[in-house]
This record gives C-alpha cells, sequence and structure tokens, in this order.
C-alpha cells in the first residue's frame, strides 16, 4: 500500500509480479474514482487461511479429511506428525487405527525418509514399524500388574531380539512359520 501511495510502481512490480503499466492503470483508477478510502478499508479486511487436508485414497482420487474413516484421518494425522519438526516424537500403538497397508505405504516410508533427521519412538507390537522401518533400537519389557522391566534393548542384528520380536509381535516361531506356509514364503 505505502509503495502504492508514494508512487514507487517499480518496486511494487518487483514485490507483487504485477507489470508497472498496469499498477499504473490501477493507480489512476483509484485516484480518478476517488477511492482511496476503499483502497485503505481493502488493508484492513482480514482474510482467513484456508488449510485443506487431504489424503490419496485411490491411483489419482484425493478425499478431504472430513469424507474419511477413522483410520485414515489417524494415517493423515500421523504422517503429518512425522513429516514436521525435528523434535523427538512419541507415538503410542498406532495400529490401533491404521489400515495395515497405509502403515507401510505412509509411515514407514515417511519414517525411512527422515532417517536421521527426526527420533521416533513407537510403543507398537506391529512387525512393519519395527522390522520394514528398520528399527535402531529395540526395547522389550516384561511387565506385571505392578511394574514393567526392561526384558532386553538392542536392534534386529541380535539374535535375542529377533526371538523376542517373532515371539511378541509374530505371535511366536510356529505362529510366523505358519504364515510363512500360509503365504507360499518359505518351503
Amino acid at each position: 500500500m505505502r509503495k502504492l501511495l508514494s508512487q514507487d510502481l517499480t518496486g511494487l512490480e518487483n514485490e507483487s509480479g504485477v507489470a508497472t503499466n498496469r499498477l499504473t492503470k490501477i493507480w489512476e483508477t483509484v485516484s480518478d474514482r476517488r477511492r482511496l478510502d476503499q483502497l485503505y478499508e481493502l488493508q484492513l479486511t482480514d482474510i482467513d487461511d484456508i488449510i485443506e487436508v487431504m489424503l490419496l485414497v485411490g491411483k489419482e482420487e484425493y478425499k478431504p479429511i472430513e469424507e474419511l474413516a477413522h483410520g485414515q484421518k489417524c494415517m493423515v494425522v500421523l504422517m503429518v506428525a512425522l513429516a514436521e519438526g525435528d523434535f523427538p516424537l512419541v507415538v503410542d500403538q498406532p495400529e490401533d487405527a491404521l489400515h495395515a497397508p497405509g502403515i507401510e505405504e505412509g509411515i514407514v516410508s515417511t519414517m525411512r525418509s527422515r532417517r536421521g533427521i527426526r527420533q521416533c519412538i513407537f510403543a507398537t507390537r506391529n512387525a512393519n514399524i519395527i522390522v520394514s522401518a528398520d528399527a535402531e533400537q529395540i526395547l522389550a519389557l516384561k511387565a506385571d500388574a505392578h511394574k514393567g522391566v526392561l526384558a532386553s534393548c538392542g536392534c534386529l542384528d541380535r539374535f535375542k531380539q529377533k526371538e523376542l520380536v517373532i515371539y511378541h509381535v509374530e505371535g511366536g516361531p510356529d505362529a510366523f512359520k505358519r504364515r510363512q506356509r500360509i503365504y507360499y514364503l518359505a518351503p
């Protein structure tokens, strides 16, 4: 506004990207019609920011967050939380509300792309979050009605950690082998 009133049209052109000849025409229209008061009023008008959050639900189909199922809404919120900031993020059992493929496609891929930028701490029993996201540190806890204690910690390279993950996350070696057979992933 200041640049328009002082007729610094070159400076205004640099800031706005509107050509000087168009700015000159605007100024002439405002001053000829004595609409300076209206120009001042525009300066006082509050314009609300509108943020529209959408999720890709098909190959090329986006849905606004208001139209999403509960699990999809949780997915959007978690993806935004993972993508924004560099402070540690603590998440408690996100798999309770999330669609399984979304965990791999959205959450795990975001975690892997942000590795080294952000520390993520998940309390989870989801193999995708632990294994596919390549967890650097896995803490296995033992608990009863009165207290919890650390049973083991380390990465999946340690045999004991693999055993604990297979037991607590996959349901044990027999359940894991059964799924492998059913899915035709192993002999």
